[in-house]
């Protein structure tokens, strides 16, 4: 009698779960059918999507800091460009061509200004390239030139706030390009990942 009573008891219980299971999946469909379909959305990649990592080669230098890393001076994920470690004196190529619409140079190894010589070239979609911490004394470009991708612009080299973190006494250990990309919107400097000029100018 108590097992009859047992198994009465089971049953219930299972017709009482499963009637609840029953109402969780009418309540789930009826969900789906409120729900508006959504449109085919295109992929979106991440803005730093395909950038370098450290310590990979390219074009004969090594990747020390990618876009969106840090440095001493910046912190994690501040960095809007990428460095590009070089041997002191590496004649340095305009990834793109463009005209030339800043130039800075006579600088050595200082504070400030931090990005030291440097050579703004704006390409023709209005997007302006800035290769900073060139080398003293050699810089053959000048305001107002047009020059094609490949040009000369100066020699890679350490002005400005540059630093090695494995031979801090050696100037010339810290000797690398860095190269930043953006555009200006209402005064503002908005950057880009320039890893794909970079690569297509290596490919």
């Amino acid at each position: 009698m108590a097992r009859t009573k047992e198994n009465r008891k089971y049953a219930t219980s299972g017709i009482s779960s499963a009637f609840k299971v029953g109402n969780i999946l009418k309540g789930l469909r009826d969900e789906q059918k409120s729900t508006p379909s959504l449109p085919n959305l295109p992929n979106v990649q991440a803005p730093n999507a395909g950038s370098f990592r450290v310590g990979e080669q390219i074009g004969g230098g090594t990747i020390t800091t990618p876009f969106k890393g840090s440095t001493r001076f910046e912190k994690k994920g501040a960095h809007t460009g990428i460095d590009i470690a070089q041997k002191f004196g590496t004649p340095q190529s305009a990834f793109v061509g463009g005209k030339v619409t800043d130039v800075r140079t006579g600088l050595g190894q200082t504070k400030d200004p931090s990005f030291g010589n440097y050579v703004v070239v704006q390409d023709e979609k209005g997007m302006n390239h800035r290769y900073s911490h060139l080398a003293q004394g050699f810089v053959p470009v000048k305001v107002g030139q047009v020059i094609q991708k490949g040009d000369p612009i100066g020699n890679v080299g350490f002005s400005g706030s540059t630093y090695s973190l494995s031979s801090p006494n050696n100037a010339e250990a810290a000797s690398h390009l860095d190269y930043r990309v953006y555009s200006i919107q209402n005064a503002y400097k908005k950057y880009v990942d320039p890893s794909a000029y970079i690569k297509e100018f290596f490919k």
